[in-house]
């Protein structure tokens, strides 16, 4: 098989080796399981791979997806498939699946669904044989359609790079520089005699339709060379997103502040990101989403753009519900992003708050929508304890020495609460203070049922201060940065 390959030939292999060095691919001795169709991309893609076999000491295994379709044509696919590989001596899986009724069942359209069915039936393959490689044969036209549809769907920079090299730790694309008159030419020039899906033929998939129908006709009517040309602009995209990423990544790190850790979430100093470019800024926001849930997927530009609202001044109290049971909310001066729906108390001023806890990793939100003031209470470690005690937005309590309810409220005729000197009204705190008395009314405290425990970010009861012997500490995070609302 390796004797009379032609000039062809030897240039497109050469080629590929180029793209597999360049994107660090393939190592020597990987297993790699090639995805086969029987079409020109996938019968290029296996033949390349088999001259460069001994080359990186490569172990390849071919699979077929049928995916009864097409009646008898996908039969005949799958033979076309088992006799291409008995004759290049690897190893083929062929494997039937109907995705007509899969997509049925899961309400996805037949493009969706055939996606989705494939790429995890590779996987499961790939783990069954001990492969490490899944590679996958999308060329340079393909890089150019998706780019076509991402741009008439709304996409940021690194959707305008295209498909990458890599995917994970297994999948990998290593025609992805070949353009498709490449790999027909050499199919052709070697009589590979692929086979053809005539649903490519048909304009039913969008894709198809800017393929069949979009492209040639900004050929023929503005630009002959329109494939290489979005080439170079994706190559642009791709480097321009690449050190935005890199940038983004350092700034997401920095932004990260002490998180609850018995939540999945992610916690951000608002200040720090409203300093970045936006273009950061919506990484860092999209870096931290992928930490929570994984990936971004399904988190479109507009939820990014509903969450950067969020950092605007006078949004705190306010919780997005978004797609995957993404919840993301600002309190404190703080942006959570999380998989979990906080506790979040948006009530009236005027009203007794009951704080509870259901267990010791959970915390609680709290607008008091009258006075514009939030609240977050959390249990904390000695360690963030000392960290914070001298920051005035923070107030510790010894949790175990609560009596009873624990109650948010305005303030009442004739409060008292508990200071070193004896007890003292919380009245005269307050003019001693010489706080303005437009301001006096959008005070509130922190009680139980029996003391006062709390006067705002202003003074708490010795009663209740953090010891040697405190175990369990409750922190009461004020965040007031939008400005306190006179309420008397």
């Amino acid at each position: 098989m390796n004797e009379g390959i032609d000039k062809t030939e030897d240039s497109l292999v050469l080629k590929v080796e180029k793209t597999i060095e360049r994107e660090n691919l393939i190592d020597y001795g990987d297993h790699v399981l090639v995805a086969l169709s029987g079409g020109y991309d996938s019968v290029c893609l296996v033949y390349i791979l088999y001259r460069l076999k001994e080359k990186y000491g490569l172990k390849l295994t071919a699979v077929h997806l049928n995916h009864r379709l097409r009646g008898l044509d996908s039969h005949k696919d799958a033979m076309y498939v088992s006799k291409l590989c008995e004759s290049i001596g690897i190893r083929s899986f062929i494997k039937a699946v109907d995705v007509d009724s899969y997509c049925r069942e899961n309400k996805m359209s037949i493009e969706e669904g055939a996606r989705k069915l494939r790429y995890e039936i590779f996987e499961d393959l790939r783990s069954k044989i001990g492969a490490n490689k899944i590679a996958i044969a999308h060329n340079q036209n393909d890089n150019v359609e998706t780019v076509l549809m991402r741009i008439m769907r709304g996409s940021t920079i690194s959707g305008l790079s295209g498909i990458a090299y890599r995917r994970g730790h297994y999948i990998i694309r290593p025609i992805l520089d070949i353009s498709r008159k490449e790999i027909e030419n050499y199919c052709y020039e070697n009589s590979l005699n692929p086979v053809t899906d005539k649903t490519n033929l048909e304009t039913i998939y969008t894709r198809n339709k800017i393929r069949l129908e979009l492209i040639p006709y900004i050929e023929e009517n503005f630009n002959d060379n329109f494939i290489n040309v979005m080439e170079r602009m994706r190559k642009s995209f791709k480097e321009d997103g690449e050190y935005l990423s890199l940038v983004a990544n350092t700034s997401y790190e920095n932004l990260k502040v002490e998180e609850n850790k018995g939540l999945n979430k992610i916690s951000l100093e608002v200040k720090k990101m409203n300093e970045l470019h936006s273009a950061i800024k919506s990484r860092v926001i999209i870096d931290a989403i992928r930490d929570v849930l994984g990936n971004s997927k399904g988190i479109d530009s507009v939820h990014i753009t509903a969450i950067m609202d969020l950092t605007d001044d006078g949004k705190s109290g306010k919780v997005l519900d978004l797609p995957r049971g993404l919840h993301v909310w600002r309190s404190s001066g703080i942006l959570n992003i999380s998989n979990k729906k906080p506790n979040f108390l948006n009530v009236g001023f005027k009203y007794e708050i009951p704080i509870e806890f259901f267990d010791n990793n959970e915390q609680l939100l709290i607008y008091l929508k009258e006075i514009g003031v939030s609240i977050c209470c959390k249990f904390v470690d000695r360690e963030f304890f000392e960290k914070n005690k001298k920051k005035r937005e923070y107030k510790f309590i010894d949790y175990d020495k609560i009596n009873g309810r624990l109650v948010f409220s305005s303030r009442n005729p004739g409060d008292k609460i508990r200071l070193k000197v004896g007890t003292k009204k919380v009245k005269d705190i307050i003019i001693n203070m010489k706080i303005p008395r437009e301001n006096r009314g959008s005070l509130f405290l922190l009680r139980d049922d029996e003391e006062i425990i709390l006067i705002d970010k202003y003074r708490i009861s010795d009663l209740y201060k953090i010891d040697e012997n405190t175990d369990k500490i409750l922190c009461v995070q004020i965040d007031d940065s939008e400005g306190r609302k006179a309420v008397e």
